[in-house]
């Protein structure tokens, strides 16, 4: 009996030194689960750190160009707008010369005609005298 119970301590010990092996390597398999799992989550962290970060980037850089482009269209339309106010005061400066050269032309022929008549005038009188002139000759 007291060599059985013997061979049954032992038996008992022997199992139960295998438990905590089976533990302890458990254990230690959990934890570097574990820190598989942290490092894995660490690196997802930073991943969606530099995404959001790219994207901000792209959203400043879409602002920036839809700015630009804002300028550029109220730039063009003052430049329209400039070119069509040339236009209209180069349209009104072409008619007030052209009235001012038929104001002139019709200045001209009208100190044209007073001319004739003025010579028209001066010859009848010259002819009415001469003929005035031999009815006393």
């Amino acid at each position: 009996n007291t060599a059985r119970h013997a061979h049954n301590t032992a038996r008992h010990a022997h199992n139960t030194a295998r438990h905590a092996h089976n533990t302890t390597r458990h254990a230690h398999n959990t934890a570097r689960h574990s820190h598989n799992t942290a490092r894995h989550t660490h690196n997802t962290a930073r991943h969606t750190h530099n995404m959001a970060r790219h994207s901000h980037n792209t959203a400043r850089h879409a602002h920036n160009t839809a700015s630009h482009a804002h300028n550029t269209a109220r730039h063009a339309h003052n430049t329209a707008r400039h070119a069509h106010n040339t236009a209209r005061h180069a349209h009104k400066t072409a008619r007030h010369a052209h009235n001012t050269a038929r104001h002139a032309h019709n200045t001209a022929r009208h100190a044209h005609n007073t001319a004739r008549h003025s010579h028209n005038t001066a010859r009848h009188t010259h002819n009415m005298a001469r003929h005035h002139f031999k009815q006393f000759t």
